[in-house]
Formats: structure tokens, sequence, C-alpha cells
């Protein structure tokens, strides 16, 4: 591992932008996504958020019913 060469991060969609002139430039490079998530999921993810001080339930009932 101590040969491995560190993780370089890539430019900055403002980077780019600034570098080669142009505008409106998304980063694709980290697996963003340029656009915001569906509201489904921003609805689901807020409905879970409640739950997050507690452990789910370790025998997966529900996805063994599933």
């Amino acid at each position: 591992m101590a040969a491995m060469a560190s993780y370089r991060p890539g430019k900055s969609a403002a980077q780019a932008e600034d570098e080669h002139g142009i505008t409106d430039a998304i980063k694709l490079a980290s697996n963003e996504n340029p656009y915001p998530p569906v509201p489904a999921v921003v609805e689901a993810i807020a409905a879970a958020a409640g739950d997050v001080n507690r452990y789910g339930d370790h025998r997966a009932a529900d996805l063994r019913a599933a």
C-alpha cells in the first residue's frame, strides 16, 4: 500500500469552466448526478429519517416474508 499513489481528486466543474472558457459544466467523474433526487425519493428519505437512531430488524422479517 505504501507504494500506491495517493488519491488525487479531479477538477471541480468551476475549475474546468475557468480553464476551458465554458459555462454550465457538469461534473460526472465522481459518480455525481447533476439533477436532484425525484420528490418520491426525498419523501422516502424524510420518512425514514425519524428512525435512524434505532437498529433495524436483525431478523429481516419483512424481507423474508416478501
